[in-house]
């Protein structure tokens, strides 16, 4: 669940994106040392930064844990910081549009994950999450297998892809 389900969401969203030739250029990335304090995602920025090609960066998306759900309804939170409300709306149009069967819940709050180097660079970020984490028994644990993600991992991770790839497709 933490987070071999948002890297099977990034691979899976680059299986689907390249094959149809997206008109503008888009980065699959898995990032590690997020519980290290960021360690991968602030070391890119950081790098991106140095090089010029942040500031060729429109927009990201993050992925963190978006496999587990305690029972058949499908709930999911995308974070940004206020000033990028537009762009969080559309996550949660997309999700009306493509996956009604997934309950979106958008906040202005975001921390701790992977998406806030990016939003400290000023740049348009959102985390998609799954609402469930907290109650995921294996959080944090040895015991975080493949095996006790749960019977709603498979329409869990779906959903959240289906509603971020209608986003990155517009």
């Amino acid at each position: 669940e933490d987070n071999a389900t948002g890297c099977a969401g990034v691979i899976e969203l680059a299986r689907v994106l390249v094959a149809k030739r997206p008109q503008r250029s888009v980065l699959f990335m898995c990032y590690a040392g997020e519980e290290q304090n960021l360690y991968g995602s602030a070391a890119h920025v950081s790098q991106m930064r140095q090089s010029g090609d942040l500031a060729k960066v429109k927009s990201v998306v993050i992925m963190d844990m978006i496999g587990y759900s305690a029972d058949t309804r499908l709930n999911a939170d995308v974070e940004t910081y206020s000033r990028y409300n537009t762009y969080l709306q559309k996550f949660g149009a997309a999700a009306a549009t493509y996956v009604p069967t997934l309950n979106v819940t958008l906040s202005t709050n975001p921390f701790g994950s992977d998406h806030m180097p990016y939003l400290q660079a000023n740049k348009q970020t959102v985390l998609a999450i799954e609402s469930d984490y907290d109650i995921y028994p294996h959080y944090h644990k040895s015991t975080d297998l493949p095996a006790n993600i749960g019977p709603n991992a498979q329409a869990m991770g779906s959903a959240t892809l289906k509603m971020n790839a209608a986003v990155i497709a517009g």
